[in-house]
């Protein structure tokens, strides 16, 4: 043993020397002398030094374990883990124990697993949860890895909740395929158990965010066995299995929209809406916080109809605010929950803006690479530049990208939410909000992020603005709901609850939108397409396709003979590829002419040089491109959009008409047809879309939309009028 791991002790000499000869007896396998020896040593001691004595002996024991184990002598190391657990019956201190255990068996076959090592880490982790630090996990998974190497079977003796413990852990550590057959072994020991397959439904879809094609048809699947089981439990308790469980139905739809099975999710949708109207006085809190924040999010996909979807958001918003908002604000009365309609009758009056500067809050949980910060960080950083009060508020935690190392430039003017617990992170915000006295919060988030809708609910700054960076909250007429005048004419404010604020131009603008430079033409000759060939792009996930778009390009590319059409997104290769080639059949299209690109590229900057490929982008209805038409107007690609009625079928319209461009611009599929045509065919109007968009990016003539200092500007005098 070596003496250089003991300290001197804090309760006399006398036990310290116990102590350090304990330990020796140990290591000589001399178990019950050294168990004498501290007994004796802790014999005259007064409580407090007790105490004391035993913190020495674990910290002694556990130092000691670790120079054993450096030395290899694991049976060593496991008896001195052993000691320091009945001492301090920790999780860490069972896990190492157990590891021991398991390096002295691989090294030794006179050794046996610790099974009690392996019962009271089991039992502790189960309790624990997520108490448990990520070191910790580190090393509870090393220790499962090392187990099932020696006892294949060894997990199938786990509980349930152990299980479904370990699932939720790998979860959080981005462990998907682990937590994926933790939760899978839960689901077989108590298929009844709901909360386990709304785990490994969000384990799946980790897979499909990050492009896996083989993972739709398990998500799919999963989603039907996940209704199935409600169905049984709701005929066991005499209640229909919509008024059961209604996650399970919208995750149903969300896996079939999210693959490209249009017309499956939109059965599935008509048959939710209907039974959310028959059953709300059925449903419970945590049904109205899923629809809120899960089915709500799908709508604009289905349906392009701002009077239904309008009616259907509000609808739920309101049982939200009255099962879920009321909760939180109900359970911490120092808030107060703002009323859905102000009171406040009397006429506005006008008063003088203040003579400082505008105290300015931008919140969201997207300051990374995210389509929200593509299209919000140039004018924000301009903003910043007008409103020297301006402050960001960072509503998730994640590992900081080149895009949130920008922000955290802003040094004090950036504030990271610290709490990691739900209730906790909405009261830290309002507090700091509140303490930050602002004049006004802009929230770019809205329904992406769960945690804004009670933060804005608290009206923590004067005046409270959502950006369309997603649909509007629906939750009280005194906040706002920022657009531009282009995708919020005048007509859809009866379908809004928040007051409507527009931009003069676009409700976005940026500076650049950088993408790695390509050979043209020898990428475009690598897979078999020639100089004169028309080529056709769509950049459109499942949820932004359907038969409809596929019917449409299926007949631009029998009217431009020779032309070829790639298809860029996420969602079920074999289903999207299936509707192409039906629709191709149909009108006598060479299937081959339809070409799929990978799915995912490891950064924007590479996916936007698919652009260069392309001669045309043909855009998605009724949900339209953002973002990927804003790429391709920046690339002076031409775009076809159909305008529709929805504020998320202009966007495409709001972009043209701010670049003061017409050319691409349909009202309906037949218009969407003929201008894909005119542009296949009419290579000079290819041309001269191509120099106008050129000239909008030039200082003499710049486009709103590639202006954020102009944005800025607007936006501040818009803040002034309020």
């Amino acid at each position: 043993m070596r003496d250089d791991n003991l300290t001197d002790s804090g309760v006399g000499q006398q036990a310290s020397s116990h102590l350090r000869l304990s330990i020796e007896m140990l290591l000589q396998g001399k178990e019950q002398e050294a168990q004498m020896a501290w007994l004796y040593a802790a014999n005259d001691l007064t409580e407090a030094e007790t105490e004391q004595f035993c913190l020495e002996l674990v910290a002694t024991l556990i130092t000691e374990a670790q120079h054993q184990e450096i030395l290899e002598n694991w049976s060593k190391a496991w008896l001195l883990y052993r000691y320091a657990c009945e001492n301090a019956p920790t999780l860490e201190n069972w896990l190492r124990s157990l590891q021991a255990s398991l390096q002295a068996i691989a090294t030794s076959s006179d050794d046996q697993l610790d099974l009690e090592a392996l019962t009271q880490s089991i039992e502790l982790l189960t309790e624990q949860k997520f108490v448990i630090s990520h070191e910790l996990s580190s090393i509870l998974f090393e220790t499962l890895q090392k187990l099932r190497a020696l006892y294949p079977d060894a997990e199938d003796n786990f509980s349930v909740d152990t299980c479904y413990y370990l699932g939720l852990l790998y979860h959080r550590e981005l462990k998907v395929y682990a937590a994926i057959a933790s939760f899978q072994r839960a689901i077989n020991l108590a298929p009844e158990r709901l909360e386990i397959y709304e785990s490994l439904i969000a384990s799946l879809q980790i897979l499909v965010i990050s492009g896996s094609q083989q993972v739709y048809s398990d998500w799919r699947q999963i989603t039907e066995i996940y209704v199935d089981v409600c169905v049984r439990l709701g005929e066991l308790s005499n209640l229909p299995s919509d008024r059961f469980h209604l996650s399970s139905v919208t995750n149903r739809l969300k896996s079939y929209l999210m693959s490209g099975m249009y017309t499956s999710a939109q059965v599935y949708f008509g048959e939710l809406e209907t039974q959310i109207y028959e059953n709300a006085e059925y449903l419970t809190a945590n049904d109205w916080r899923s629809l809120y924040i899960g089915l709500l999010f799908l709508v604009p996909f289905l349906r392009d109809d701002p009077v239904l979807n309008g009616r259907l958001f509000e609808f739920i918003a309101d049982q939200y605010r009255q099962f879920c908002l009321a909760d939180f604000f109900g359970r911490h009365p120092q808030f107060q929950l703002i009323p859905k309609f102000s009171s406040n009758l009397l006429p506005a009056i006008s008063i003088p803006a203040p003579k400082r500067s505008l105290r300015i809050g931008i919140m969201s949980g997207l300051f990374r690479r995210h389509s929200v910060a593509w299209c919000s960080k140039d004018w924000l950083f301009e903003l910043a530049k007008i409103a020297p009060d301006l402050k960001f508020y960072l509503t998730a935690q994640f590992e900081s990208d080149d895009i949130t190392e920008q922000y955290e430039q802003f040094g004090d003017r950036l504030y990271k939410m610290k709490a990691t617990n739900e209730d906790e992170q909405i009261m830290e915000m309002i507090n700091q909000l509140i303490h930050d006295d602002l004049d006004v919060l802009i929230e770019l988030d809205s329904m992406m992020n769960h945690l804004h809708a009670p933060i804005i609910a608290a009206k923590p700054a004067k005046h409270c603005i959502s950006w369309a960076g997603f649909a509007a909250p629906y939750l009280s007429q005194s906040n706002y709901f920022l657009g531009d005048r282009h995708f919020l004419p005048i007509e859809v404010e009866p379908y809004y609850v928040e007051k409507l604020l527009r931009m003069p131009d676009s409700y976005v603008a940026i500076s650049e939108l950088a993408s790695i430079p390509i050979d043209r033409h020898a990428v475009r000759q690598s897979m078999g397409i020639e100089p004169h060939q028309v080529v056709y792009l769509s950049i459109s996930a499942g949820h932004k396709f359907n038969p409809d778009t596929a019917e449409a390009i299926a007949q631009i590319l029998q009217r431009v003979p020779d032309s070829v059409f790639l298809h860029k997104g996420k969602g079920d290769r074999d289903v999207i590829q299936g509707t192409y080639e039906q629709a191709c059949d149909r009108y006598h299209v060479n299937r081959d002419r339809v070409r799929f690109l990978k799915p995912r590229t490891d950064t924007e900057e590479e996916h936007r040089s698919t652009y260069q490929l392309a001669d045309v982008l043909l855009d998605s209805h009724p949900y339209n491109s953002c973002t990927h038409s804003l790429e391709a107007f920046w690339q002076e690609v031409p775009v076809v959009t159909i305008v529709g009625k929805q504020m998320f079928s202009r966007f495409g319209y709001s972009f043209f008409e701010t670049l003061g461009i017409q050319e691409g611009i349909a009202w309906n599929w037949q218009e969407y047809v003929e201008w894909g045509e005119r542009f296949g065919k009419d290579a000079d109007l290819r041309k001269s879309i191509r120099a106008r968009l050129h000239r909008s990016k030039q200082p003499e003539t710049l486009s709103p939309l590639w202006n954020p200092p102009k944005f800025a500007k607007n936006l501040y005098e818009l803040l002034l009028d309020l």
